[in-house]
């Protein structure tokens, strides 16, 4: 029996040393799990705190199969004799079904072979745990099946790496920007200045490579932040960037892009650039609707250059203070070869080139809008403005310049035609400005054509303006215009000069009527006084009943594709013309390929006196 005398502690009471005796007995060895002191108060025994670890070990466990469980299972093959499980996450297949080792299974477990003895060591799972760890593992997207773009059956994981592929990619550094447009794809360049000491090149034959239309290749749309904000200053003697497709056989037609941003000439280099120094800006080979807009290219030792490029738009970009600005030309050397045939030029400034602003080799339909060029060329030497060149061989050539603005250049023209070929350049101008305004910067002449391979030149002028001012000294030396043998210009009443002393002697044009005609030379009622006669594919003979002129040099015909509904899925993107006689003129359409095509047109007829 207990005395508990509630003596405080410390007490050596022989009745209190009693009861802590007693109270010790049960704590040690007694069997419950709690007992009181002499004070009352429970207390754990042995055996309660030994309860007590099983069950808190017991949760431990719950929690760590739970989280085993949520890892996946992995296969370790189908049952039979020797399969060891050595984690609780395994398991075999047998008759279909999955199993995994019993929860009170001791591992490492192998298994025997033997039905009646393996199934009470094992329990059955669930197909769907199954798949949803192998959903999870790192190659589970390929177990979704899904359409591609062309309603196929693929998977998620090929369609991811389309996807990706196509994802735009922000790049900081000049080694990332490098590597980004190696890569091709959607690539956005950060604001900021980059001193870039390795080129830039996207080339269509270099792996990483996507699956398009044709062979294996790339596409790209690379662009800067903003204009003015994204700056690559180019500190080696390469292009900047580059965009080629070195692919033989590959579609060129990649509707690819590259805009926004700034591109300077390196830091050695003269300011404006006059020797030539230091790396070049962009250039693009062997490629079609591409795209080029909002960029600025400063100081380099030539800006801009497309090689067999055709069918692309070239939009606000500014090149100023290089050596040379733009050159557009078919390169021979390569497998794909064109001149810049359809490709369209709007709002195109060239400002400060010690050297030509723009030489284009002459191609079919190719039009400028809004194009400056100012301050360029160097006095004394063959520089020019535009150079318009026509090599031998080349096809009749068509260009339209509208809103054409030249002032303070210096060298040979504004404007130089040089036909090389056998085959006619028409070369059409409107609403354009030409300015000598210095007495120190001024061309020879502002419009300027040879034709030394005998194919025939004529300059068209509507609307233009024609200004000496501002100490220029006014030279008839120094005309307006020079044509050379085979070589004409003409113009109306709209144009302007502000004095005659270089107004050279020149044809005055005046529009007759325009005619259209049919790709099987039928012409309809309305087209009174004309016939037509298709004389072999694509080429059309065209005869008035009364005479145009006193002979076959006092008219002008313009044919052209557009403005016509008949055979709207005509392949054919310009015509050409050559006069006979005095009343009869032979029209030529041709396809992209240069190629003769059958093809309704419409033709300008001018008269002259």
């Amino acid at each position: 029996m207990a005395y508990n005398t509630n003596n405080p502690l410390g007490s050596k009471d022989p009745r209190d040393l009693y009861d802590n005796a007693t109270n010790f007995d049960n704590l040690s060895v007694g069997p419950d799990p709690m007992y009181p002191n002499r004070f009352g108060v429970q207390k754990l025994s042995i055996e309660g705190q030994q309860q007590a670890f099983l069950s808190a070990q017991a949760g431990r466990q719950a929690q760590f199969e739970a989280v085993l469980a949520s890892i996946g299972f992995s296969p370790i093959g189908d049952y039979g004799a020797g399969v060891t499980f050595t984690t609780r996450q395994q398991y075999t297949v047998r008759a279909g079904l999955a199993y995994a080792v019993a929860n009170d299974t001791t591992l490492p477990f192998t298994l025997t072979g033997t039905w009646a003895t393996d199934e009470p060591k094992l329990k059955l799972i669930n197909s769907d745990q199954i798949l949803r760890s192998d959903l999870a593992q790192l190659d589970g997207s390929e177990l979704v099946g899904t359409p591609d773009k062309d309603g196929s059956l693929s998977n998620v994981a090929v369609e991811l790496a389309v996807l990706r592929s196509e994802v735009e990619v922000s790049v900081d550094t000049s080694a990332e920007i490098v590597t980004a447009v190696a890569a091709g794809g959607k690539v956005v360049i950060k604001n900021g200045s980059r001193y870039m000491t390795a080129p830039a090149i996207c080339d269509y034959g270099v792996e990483p490579l996507v699956g398009f239309p044709g062979n294996p290749s790339k596409r790209y749309d690379i662009s800067g932040e903003t204009p003015g904000g994204t700056i690559l200053n180019i500190q080696h003697g390469d292009f900047g960037i580059s965009l080629l497709n070195s692919i033989a056989g590959q579609s060129v037609g990649g509707f690819d892009k590259l805009s926004n941003m700034t591109i300077l000439g390196s830091a050695g280099a003269t300011v404006p650039n006059t020797d030539n120094s230091g790396g070049s800006g962009v250039r693009i080979t062997n490629k079609a609707a591409t795209t080029i807009e909002n960029l600025n290219i400063q100081n380099c030792a030539q800006g801009l250059r497309l090689e067999n490029v055709l069918s692309s738009k070239i939009s606000r970009l500014d090149v100023s203070g290089c050596y040379s600005g733009i050159y557009a030309l078919a390169n021979l050397a390569e497998p794909f070869q064109s001149a810049p045939n359809a490709t369209q030029w709007s709002s195109v400034r060239v400002a400060n080139s010690y050297y030509t602003a723009i030489q284009i080799e002459a191609g079919a339909s190719i039009s400028f809008d809004q194009l400056t060029i100012e301050g360029c060329g160097t006095p004394d030497t063959t520089s020019a403005g535009l150079l318009i060149r026509a090599f031998p061989g080349d096809l009749a050539s068509t260009y339209n310049i509208d809103a054409f603005y030249s002032e303070l250049n210096a060298g040979v023209a504004d404007i130089y035609i040089d036909n090389a070929s056998a085959n006619p350049v028409v070369v059409n101008i409107s609403g354009s400005f030409f300015a000598r305004v210095s007495d120190t910067r001024y061309v020879l002449s502002n419009i300027q054509a040879v034709s030394s391979g005998g194919g025939k030149v004529t300059v068209n002028l509507i609307g233009c303006c024609f200004v000496s001012s501002a100490g220029y000294p006014v030279d008839a030396a120094r005309p307006f215009w020079s044509m050379g043998t085979n070589c004409q210009l003409n113009y109306d009443d709209s144009c302007y000069f502000n004095e005659t002393t270089s107004l050279p002697p020149g044809k005055k044009f005046t529009t007759v009527t325009s005619i259209q005609v049919a790709r099987d030379a039928s012409m309809g009622n309305l087209m009174r006084g004309f016939s037509a006669v298709k004389e072999a594919t694509g080429t059309y003979l065209v005869t008035s009943v009364d005479d145009l002129a006193a002979d076959e040099y006092g008219y002008n015909v313009t044919p052209t594709i557009s403005g016509y509904s008949a055979n709207p899925a005509s392949t054919a993107i310009t015509a050409t013309c050559s006069t006979i006689t005095k009343n009869q003129f032979r029209v030529f359409t041709y396809a992209a390929a240069g190629t003769l095509v059958d093809s309704h047109f419409t033709a300008l007829i001018t008269r002259y006196h």
